[in-house]
């Protein structure tokens, strides 16, 4: 066991945050260094441990062995190639557990996949910089405890990434995250949370918005940040479809006499009525008002996404109720 010296270059963890970047709880990694010998953390000359990053990668690797059934015993043995050999091998050879490495080369993939990182929580700052220091493709533009602590100045890019930590995602929590991704102009979200309901969640904007829970290591993060961004890059290639019914058609149908007990395709049709408007009004707005275009790029693409959703809906409902789409005007709508 050594002692660490003052200045030195190397990041030491004390065993809180060793446990936050590791996911392995403190009582755990004290049992696993003195009856296993799993890491060596230095000490500080008043016999605190100090764990380096190399450290907390051996801690985070043991601990995904141990969820998936090994024995700690087992594991603490093992070098670290042959602890990344056996996490390769329970991940079914040709899928092997993802890396570093690994979410490099998914980045790599698109021109425009690499996140300026904006980072806003009291204990998220800490596991995002272990982040950006292990994958060199995840660069922090900031990082601040609270959301008044972001400057307007605050150079944002086109690739920025937005990630903010809540205690608890709410609809409180969510107005809080619109409101400072709004303020930024960044490109999009990753919202980490301890506790949410299942409303928060669907309100969030699913073009510009990904939530997940609290990572429990850097290695989690990771893992988080860059399936966000990469699924953020993939829905702004999605070109929303042209509108699958006439204004006609959706008349029509909105003044039909119900043959079912619910008058649900007529009120569908009404929804959609007043969708497609908004779509085309937000389609407008983007080119009468330059100022506020990416405000209404983004109502445009959401008005777009209800509507394909809506579509849907009204041709099930009509098939339930016997109406004919196809008879109202041509085209086939059976599907």
């Amino acid at each position: 066991m050594s002692r660490v010296n003052e200045g030195e270059a190397e990041p030491r963890y004390r065993i809180g945050m060793a446990s936050r970047l590791s996911g392995v709880p403190p009582h755990n990694l004290r049992k696993w260094e003195a009856r296993y010998g799993l890491v060596a953390p230095q000490r500080t000359p008043g016999g605190g441990r100090l764990y380096s990053p190399e450290d907390v990668e051996r801690l985070s690797r043991a601990r995904q062995l141990v969820d998936a059934g090994m024995d700690i015993s087992e594991v603490a043995r093992l070098s670290d190639v042959q602890l990344d050999e056996l996490l390769h091998s329970l991940a079914g050879g040709g899928a092997p557990t993802p890396t570093a490495a690994d979410d490099d080369h998914a980045l790599a993939r698109s021109s425009a996949a690499s996140p300026d990182v904006i980072v806003v929580g009291e204990a998220l700052p800490v596991v995002m910089s272990e982040v950006a220091r292990v994958n060199p493709r995840v660069r922090l533009l900031g990082v601040y405890a609270r959301d008044q602590d972001v400057p307007d100045s605050v150079a944002v890019t086109e690739d920025t990434l937005l990630v903010i930590e809540t205690s608890g995602l709410h609809a409180a929590a969510v107005a809080r995250v619109e409101a400072l991704a709004t303020r930024l102009g960044v490109r999009g979200t990753l919202v980490f949370y301890q506790f949410a309901n299942r409303g928060a969640i669907s309100a969030l904007d699913p073009g510009a918005v990904r939530a997940a829970p609290m990572p429990l290591s850097a290695y989690d993060a990771e893992r988080d940040v860059v399936a966000a961004w990469l699924e953020l890059l993939a829905a702004e290639d999605r070109v929303a479809s042209a509108p699958r019914f006439s204004e006609r058609v959706l008349a029509t149908v909105a003044q039909a006499t119900p043959t079912i007990s619910c008058a649900c395709p007529q009120h569908i049709a009404s929804i959609l009525m007043r969708v497609q408007a908004f779509e085309q009004y937000s389609e407008e707005c983007i080119t009468a008002q330059p100022d506020d275009a990416a405000l209404h790029e983004r109502l445009r693409d959401i008005a777009a996404t209800a509507r394909t959703v809506f579509e849907s809906a009204l041709v099930d409902v009509a098939r339930a109720d016997g109406i004919d789409l196809s008879t109202l005007e041509g085209g086939d709508w059976s599907s």
